[in-house]
């Protein structure tokens, strides 16, 4: 019981002395931010259609017998709503480990040495 009780008094002071990070301030906003970025980046550079049809041409596997195919723009609605939101979240996650890892770098070595041997011993 002693050997318990002087574990969880080791990771209590580690806990007391971390310097936390504000997710709202350093992994929502960015990701929002930067969320916006690529939807604006979608509407005005590539201009990606919505509505409407398409024509395209289909052919076989000789390159032969090619017929005209007309399908629908919505789908690419799906690049407008999830290609942001995905971006965004990955940028935000990364911004926030970033400064969790620079406001604690004692904790964030611990982190990255922990990985690097578990990717050591596992080969994953």
């Amino acid at each position: 019981m002693g050997v318990v009780k002087n574990v969880r008094n080791v990771v209590q002071n580690g806990m007391n002395k971390l310097t936390f990070v504000n997710p709202v301030a350093w992994g929502v906003l960015p990701g929002i931010i930067f969320a916006i970025l690529v939807l604006t980046l979608l509407i005005s550079v590539f201009k990606i259609p919505v509505t409407g049809t398409t024509d395209q041409k289909v052919c076989d596997e000789n390159g032969k017998n090619c017929k005209t195919e007309t399908k629908s723009n919505a789908i690419n609605l799906v690049f407008y709503i999830v290609l942001p939101i995905v971006l965004g979240l990955a940028v935000g996650a990364g911004i926030y480990k970033l400064v969790f890892y620079i406001r604690n770098p004692k904790t964030g070595a611990l982190l990255v040495t922990t990985g690097f041997f578990r990717q050591a011993i596992t080969g994953k």
